[in-house]
Order: C-alpha cells, then structure tokens, then sequence
C-alpha cells in the first residue's frame, strides 16, 4: 500500500475512533441529565444511536468500542449499584446481556452497511477514473489517427470500414464520411485483387490465422479514382473492445461473431511507396549505368584498337537494354552521307554497316538532329516522318530508337544509336539518360582511343625513321629494335646468366667475355671485353641492376646481352646518346652507348619504359666498311 494511502487510512481510523468516544460520552452526559426524571428506566436504550453511529463511522471495530464503552458508562452510572462496575441486580444483569446481544448486532449490521457504502464509492471511483482514462484513451487515438503519417484504417470482421484517418483520406482520395461503413474491398483494393482479399478474410475468420498478418508486406492499392499503386502494408487483428480502458479484456457475448463492431477487427497500417519505389529505380538505374560506363571504362584499357572498343562497348550498352540494334555513325554534311562502320545486332537482326547517301532517300543531315537534342522515337509508324521514310525504316529494320547526335561548330558529325529492329517501345528517362551517358563516354574514349593509336603509330614511324638514320650513320653497327623479335636469337651458352649490381658480377661478364674471344685478334678481344663492361656498368648504374648472358656461335661469332628493368633510353635522347661523345642523362646510357659502338662488331638496342636490352656482338674476322 503507498505511503500517502496509509496516512489516509491512519488519519480516517483515529478520527473514527474519536468520534466514539465523543458520542458515548455525550450520550452519557445526555442521560445523566435526564436522570431526575427517568430514574432507574432504561438506563441502556439512549446507548443504541451512539452504537450505530460509532459501527458506521468505525465499522465493527468502532461499533464494538462503542459498545463496550457504554456497558461500562451504564454500569457505573446508571445500575445499582451507581458509582460501581458491579452489577447487584439480576434484572439489570439480564438488561446489561441483552444490551451486549442487541448492541454487538446493531453494530454488526452498521458495519456491514458501512462496508458495502465503502464498496459502492470505491467501484464508483473505479468506473469514474476508468471513464476517465477511457476518454484520455479517446483522446490520444484521436490525436494520433489525426497526426498519423502513414495511413491507419480499421474494419470489423465484415471488411466493413471503421475508421479511416486523415492520412488516408489524402492517400486514396476519399472522405472519411464516404467509407465509413463500406468494404474495404469495394473501395481501396484493385478489382484484380478483390477476390484474394475476400478468401483471405474468410480464411482467418475460419482459421484464426492468415499468412499476412502481422508482418511487413507490398500490395497493390487503389485510389477513389480507379489508379492502382503500390503501398506497404502491415494489418494487426484484434478482438473488438479486445482492450478497455483499465487494461481489462472484454470479450463480444452478443454471438453475431463478425457483426458491427463485436468479434474481430483488423487495423491495416499502410504506406504509399510510389515516390520510394521511383527512387529505388532511378538508384538501380544509375547504378547499373555507372556498371555500364565502368565496363567500357574497362574497354578503353583492354581495347588500343578504336574499331575492337567500339564493338565491345556497342556490345555492352546493346545487351544492357535488350535493343536489336547498337551501332555509331559518321556524317558527312559536304556529301550528305551516313556511315555506320561497324554496329551490334541481336541475333538474326540484319546489319546496317556501310555507307548511306541520304540524298537517295529524300533526308538531310542537319534536317534530322534539327534540335540539337537527343531523338527519341517509340514508333516510326506513328511519328510524324514523310511516308517514304517510314516505309524505309520499316523495311531496314528501324522500327523504334534513340539517338544521341554529336556536333562540331553547329554540324552533325555523328550519333550514338540504340534500335529495335521490328517492335515499338517505349523508352523510360532511365534509358535514354543511360544512352546519353553511354554516347559521351563511348565518344570521349574513341577519341582518346584514336588519339593513342596515332600516337603509337606516331612513334612507330619516328623509331622507324631513327632507326633508319642510326643504322646509316652508324653503317650498320646500332641496330635499333622495335620490339624483342628484332633482336637476334641467342647463341650457344657460353657459362651461366650473370647477375649484375654494385656488389658484383661486373667482373664476370668481362672475364667470361674474354674467355669467350679467345681466338680473336687480342684488339677484337680487349674491345668486346670493354663493351660488355661498358654494357654491363650501365645496367647498374642506370637501371639499378640486371642480367648478362654470353654465347658463341658456330662461326666463332661472340655475342653478349645484358638486359635491365629501368626507365630506358628516350626518343629524343637516342641520337645525342648513340653519336655524341659525352652526353649523359639519367635517361640515357651515358657515354657508354658511343663508347660500346666504337668497339664492337654490331650493337642492338631495344630500349623502353619497361627496360633496356643490349646485345653486342663480335666476329671473329673484323667485317670489312661497308664503302670498300
């Protein structure tokens, strides 16, 4: 019991059990004064008023002090003899019994009216402080259903609408007046979905329970006008009146079951998804769009080749939307023409690859990209294009499409196409954002593609025409090599592979050098013996270490390789190296180079970004110049 309650209880027993003592001795006041003129006459009767007022104040216990009380005031008052708790007479000894029996019942029955006059005012309070939560209950749900952002209606067992807040009003268009009575299914669930809906309710009236219920779930809703969207739903069913106020259940007796109010209800909390389900799909999209342009990313690396990229990445962006067609075209406005070099079909879609002179079928370039702005066409047959062009479409196979052209100072050069050969379509925003993304990557990376490949053929025709010019001014002794099928093929072993750094193998080389050339004129010896050395020492101190190797063939030619992982010798830094005495860069071989061509019979050189590879060789006969 709460503190507050005791002290409550406390306070009301002691001022109950004053006001017994306050009434019998009042009452024994009252009779003594009367007692000139009753004498010895019921000396007890006066008594019985404080009785039951002290057993209704007190209860039992208070009636019980009362009586006791006043046996004992009338004993020594008002019963012979006075002034004494003896009692002498039988007859007042009996009217004293009497008193006791009559007296322990009138309080008795006091304080069971008592009792039950408490038990009426505290089930009173109950039901006033039940009324009372109830209508803060009604309140809060009113406030809530009011404030609610997502939608809450209830039904009963029937589907019939019970409440319906604003949230849902503003979500399926209705008033709340409108539903309030109908069926669920007549006027928020699809036509398509009635049926379900009727044997799912029927289902877990039958059953007690339903495969839906109480948890997260998509459907299909319908607004007052007939559209269809998608919603989020969780339904939670619940007897009707299943909670009171004061937390006590209470259960339908009037055994209609469903009817009205009583037996079950359902309240359905439901969400419009539309706006999520849109972003979901314009993440999805931009995801899979950034997949895309990462692929031919991708294609720019693996793909040096312009013509190899374009395939790829018209490959990739046609299977991404399931076209028919994917191809990239180049204008000519000067001659009016439209070439297609290379395009992607589905199979058993025919090609369009190859020149179009669209002054044949009555077109003009500028006249198709005339806004400036990518062409979007779901149907040929229905666009607004002169017949003649339609019928060609048609029969070329070019029924629906996006174009994304390109310009250059106002003038069409090209356009990125994505086609259905046979079937209209409908292109969503997704996809033709997909394609204009996919155009500009695909333009940007041939571009870099073709630029890459000039310059490759750039420097191609730049080594070919240094190569030309070393061999000639060198007469033949530096051999400049493309790649390392221009070097020439090893000879017989001559020892093993020698590693070569700071700490060593330098010494090696020269050695297995030497040992190699014996036989040769000792200048042809100490000469090879030198450039090795040279070749070598350049190994170290320019690409930081590498490996030497010496053969010998048949004929007694000597030939040593020495290859390196450096940053190699630069384009523009081969000629100084190889013909002027003293030049020397990080980037070259130093003096080295002219020194290695002054002594040996050939030298090849195949040097790069990935490393350098010298291969020097000596004949065992000096060759004769080549002017003698």
């Amino acid at each position: 019991m709460p503190m507050n309650d005791r002290r409550t209880r406390a306070s009301r027993d002691a001022t109950g059990y004053a006001l017994v003592v306050v009434s019998v001795v009042l009452t024994t006041l009252v009779r003594l004064a009367l007692d000139p003129l009753l004498g010895h006459k019921a000396p007890l009767i006066m008594y019985f008023p404080a009785l039951v007022l002290s057993a209704w104040v007190g209860g039992w216990v208070g009636g019980l002090a009362a009586l006791v009380l006043s046996a004992l005031a009338a004993t020594y008052f008002f019963l012979s003899p006075h002034h004494s708790l003896s009692v002498a007479s039988q007859g007042d000894r009996l009217t004293l019994v009497i008193f006791t029996v009559v007296g322990l019942s009138v309080s008795a029955l006091s304080a069971s009216q008592r009792r039950a006059r408490q038990q009426a005012e505290d089930t009173a309070a109950v039901l006033r402080e039940r009324e009372a939560f109830l209508r803060e209950s009604e309140v809060r749900k009113s406030a809530v259903l009011e404030v609610a952002l997502d939608c809450i209606i209830t039904a009963d067992a029937r589907g019939r609408i019970l409440e319906f807040n604003p949230a849902a009003e503003k979500t399926f268009g209705y008033a709340r007046a409108e539903v309030l009575g109908r069926t669920i299914a007549d006027t928020i669930v699809p036509p398509s979905l009635r049926e379900a809906h009727l044997k799912g309710l029927g289902h877990y009236l039958a059953a007690g329970e339903g495969p839906i219920l109480r948890q997260r779930i998509e459907v299909v809703g319908m607004r007052k006008g007939g559209e269809e969207f998608p919603v989020e739903i969780a339904i939670v069913p619940t007897a009707s009146g299943s909670l009171s106020g004061d937390g006590l259940s209470r259960h339908d007796t009037s055994g209609h079951g469903g009817s009205g109010r009583g037996g079950v209800e359902f309240t359905a909390y439901l969400r419009d998804i539309t706006q999520s389900k849109l972003d979901q799909a314009r993440l999805s999209a931009a995801a899979q769009r950034e997949a895309l342009l990462g692929r031919i990313g991708q294609a720019v690396l693996w793909s040096p080749d312009p013509a190899a990229f374009q395939s790829t990445a018209l490959a990739l962006l046609g299977e991404r939307l399931a076209a028919d067609r994917c191809f990239y075209v180049l204008y000519d406005e000067a001659r009016n023409t439209a070439r297609i070099e290379k395009d992607w079909c589905r199979e058993g879609v025919p090609s369009l690859e190859g020149e179009w002179d669209l002054t044949e079928h009555g077109m003009v370039v500028m006249d198709i990209y005339q806004t400036g702005r990518t062409v979007v066409v779901e149907d040929v047959a229905t666009d607004p294009l002169p017949p003649r062009l339609v019928e060609l479409f048609l029969e070329t196979g070019q029924r629906s499409y996006v174009a994304v052209p390109f310009f250059d100072q106002g003038h069409p050069v090209a356009a990125l196409t994505v086609m259905m050969a046979s079937a209209a379509r409908t292109w969503s925003e997704e996809e033709v954002a997909l394609v204009e993304a996919a155009a500009i990557q695909v333009r940007g990376a041939m571009e870099a593609v073709r630029a890459a490949q000039r310059e490759r053929e750039s420097q191609a025709r730049q080594r070919q025409f240094l190569r030309d010019v070393l061999a000639s001014v060198t007469e033949g002794h530096l051999l400049l090599c493309h790649g390392p099928d221009d070097l020439p093929a090893p000879l017989t072993p001559f020892g093993g592979p020698v590693a070569l750094s700071r700490e060593g193998g330098l010494r090696e080389l020269r050695h297995l050098a030497l040992d190699a050339a014996v036989g040769m004129p000792e200048e042809a010896r100490h000469d090879l013996a030198t450039a090795a050395s040279e070749a070598g020492m350049n190994a170290v101190v320019h690409g930081g270490g590498g490996t030497g190797w010496v053969s010998v063939g048949e004929d007694g030619t000597v030939q040593v390789r020495v290859e390196d992982h450096g940053t190699g010798i630069t384009m523009e830094n081969l000629p100084r190296a190889a013909l002027s005495r003293g030049f020397s860069t990080k980037e070259t071989l130093g003096h080295g180079l002219k020194m290695m061509l002054e002594t040996a019979d050939r030298l090849y050189l195949l040097t790069g970004s990935g490393g350098t590879t010298v291969v020097l060789e000596q004949q065992r006969e000096r060759p004769l110049p080549a002017w003698l």
